[in-house]
């Protein structure tokens, strides 16, 4: 049991870490928006709750798989927050948005990934009928930007899409380890690989993958 729980932490801390990180950086270039800057101090202090109950007690995700929406909802407001003080529907950080969907649909709960899809979909046109209809003042921290061919927009898009490719073959990478290793320890030892993938697992597949055995 110590080592799932540590192998939790490992998995779950990146994304924790990151999701505070991206969370100060917009609160610190947008200080002197007040509405985005009240919104994501909320962000922050919901982010920081999330990590401590991450860090306390990792196993909580897996009891609970439904409560996964509170990290992928406050990702993706995030993600839109930077695309919306980078200028919108013209900036290069849409990308961010596609990398969440990526990863979340790399999980074995399908209906996660179909989320991320929908909600940053959503989300993403929602905030640019905001801007559009001047419900939101158009902002753009980049004022150097004014063109598309713009220095700064190509070293944005690049790295962006690179982060993209890398972190969809770093999930798939995972997974795949994951799924052999847990296939190595079921060859070895029936009863302890059933009580590795009720500790790893979700509720929702252990309960799937007993029925089909039953069957």
């Amino acid at each position: 049991m110590i080592d799932v729980i540590k192998e939790l932490k490992l998995k779950n801390r990146p994304p924790d870490l990151a999701r505070i990180c991206f969370s100060l950086l917009v609160l610190i270039l947008c200080k002197d928006i007040s509405i985005i800057k009240y919104i994501m101090l909320f962000h922050l202090c919901m982010s920081l709750v999330w990590i401590i109950i991450d860090e306390i007690n990792p196993l909580f995700q897996r009891n609970y798989p439904k409560l996964w929406l509170i990290p992928a909802s406050l990702d993706i407001f995030n993600s839109l927050m930077i695309i919306y003080v980078t200028g919108s529907v013209y900036s290069s950080w849409v990308l961010s948005l596609p990398l969440i969907t990526a990863l979340a649909s790399s999980d074995v709960l399908r209906w996660r990934g179909l989320f991320s899809a929908i909600g940053g979909s959503v989300g993403f046109g929602l905030l640019l009928l905001l801007v559009h209809f001047d419900f939101l003042p158009y902002v753009n921290l980049w004022d150097s930007i004014d063109t598309v061919t713009s220095l700064t927009v190509v070293i944005q898009a690049l790295l962006l899409n690179s982060v993209v490719c890398v972190s969809i073959w770093a999930a798939v990478h995972y997974n795949a380890i994951s799924i052999a290793s847990i296939t190595a320890k079921a060859s070895s030892n029936s009863d302890n690989s059933n009580n590795l993938l009720n500790n790893l697992l979700p509720k929702e597949i252990t309960g799937e993958l007993k029925k089909n055995s039953e069957e």
